[in-house]
């Protein structure tokens, strides 16, 4: 879906690959993290990202607050005092969590932009095992693994969400959002997401990157943990925004 703003039109010129932007030995990585009403959430969210072994001067943390009405601006300017690495946190009317990324994006300074959601918790080397997915000029985009965080029901047990199968499938591949990192420059060639998309962007945001000519990558040891839905009809209801996103 080609965005209305002039954003991107990301589906033209397939296969032109711009190799010419190396990256450092230790990339500058920016971390983009979209919140909406779920303070308690993002709180450990940050408390992981704060303790990565990825050095502390090589990262930064960007919190998009996509409209929040819960007291999450105070949470935000709490952990700006104490934040380890570079913080800083925007708000936007709501838009949705891909219009959220797309702020974070043009306000971020590294050459890799790592994706995560406020529902994660990252495991302390989340970041550095990303990097390292980073190989060649080729691979455009990692993936690391999900795994559900503490699962006390059958439904957040197998409410899985599967990156190898997305990233290595039979269908056009992608990365789930919630543990992904892109380089940046991929990121301007497919001009970001398509905040049209409320569910649905990152299969979208896969079939540009690749029709580009860029590759996609799957790090298992790049692992965060989700906390899925808790109960049979949030579990449906997830699931059907995802398939009505993917259909427009």
């Amino acid at each position: 879906m080609a965005q209305k703003d002039g954003l991107h039109d990301g589906y033209e010129e397939r296969g032109k690959i711009n190799r010419g932007v190396k990256m450092h030995e230790t990339p500058m990585v920016s971390v983009v993290i979209p919140t909406y009403n779920r303070k308690d959430m993002l709180k450990e969210c940050l408390d992981s990202l704060f303790n990565q072994t990825y050095p502390k001067d090589k990262y930064e943390i960007i919190v998009v607050n996509d409209g929040s009405t819960d007291g999450t601006e105070e949470v935000l300017n709490e952990y700006a005092k104490k934040a380890p690495c570079a913080f800083k946190w925007l708000t936007q009317q709501n838009k949705g969590s891909y219009a959220a990324r797309n702020l974070g994006i043009k306000n971020a300074r590294g050459e890799i932009i790592c994706f995560t959601d406020d529902d994660c918790i990252a495991d302390k080397r989340w970041l550095e095992e990303l990097v390292r997915g980073f190989t060649d000029e080729g691979i455009g985009g990692v993936g690391g693994q999900i795994i559900a965080y503490n699962p006390r029901k059958i439904v957040e047990e197998y409410a899985k969400l599967d990156q190898e199968g997305a990233i290595k499938g039979i269908f056009p591949s992608f990365l789930i959002t919630c543990n992904a990192a892109y380089r940046r420059d991929v990121l301007e060639i497919v001009r970001g997401f398509d905040p049209y998309f409320r569910n649905g962007g990152d299969n979208d945001m896969g079939i540009r990157v690749t029709w580009k000519g860029y590759k996609l990558k799957y790090a298992p040891d790049a692992i965060v943990y989700h906390k899925h839905r808790t109960t049979f009809i949030g579990f449906i209801k997830q699931q059907y925004a995802y398939g009505t996103g993917c259909s427009l």
